[in-house]
């Protein structure tokens, strides 16, 4: 089976430092390729340039939950996201991003 090469979105959370991306790396399967936070600026563009690469097969999101929503999209929209939170707050919201999607 091929290697999934892995971004991250979001790369300075402690899950995905301490807990997902060695969990990647050990898997035989998957090796991370990619890591993006934002600029020092706030700027969200890193994420924008991590999802423009090539060399990235699937991507996982451990973004705050008011993030989630617009970068599951554009995960979705480009090619694959795996989301590590709730991309709704409500029940409402969930069907509502379900349809957007």
């Amino acid at each position: 089976m091929p290697t999934l090469r892995w971004g991250i979105l979001g790369g300075s959370s402690r899950i995905s430092r301490k807990a997902v991306a060695p969990a990647i790396e050990a898997s035989g399967r998957g090796e991370v390729v990619a890591v993006a936070s934002r600029d020092p600026d706030g700027s969200d563009a890193p994420y924008a340039a991590l999802l423009g690469r090539g060399d990235v097969d699937i991507v996982y999101i451990p973004l705050p939950n008011g993030l989630h929503v617009s970068w599951v999209r554009a995960a979705l929209a480009w090619r694959y996201g795996q989301a590590g939170r709730q991309t709704a707050k409500t029940n409402r919201q969930s069907r509502l991003n379900a349809r957007r999607l």
